[in-house]
């Protein structure tokens, strides 16, 4: 759980960077 709380917060960040380009 503590992990896939980590990656849901990651998610969100990589989705953006992904979406600039």
């Amino acid at each position: 759980n503590l992990i896939i709380d980590e990656m849901d917060q990651l998610i969100p960040a990589i989705d953006s960077l992904l979406g600039e380009k």
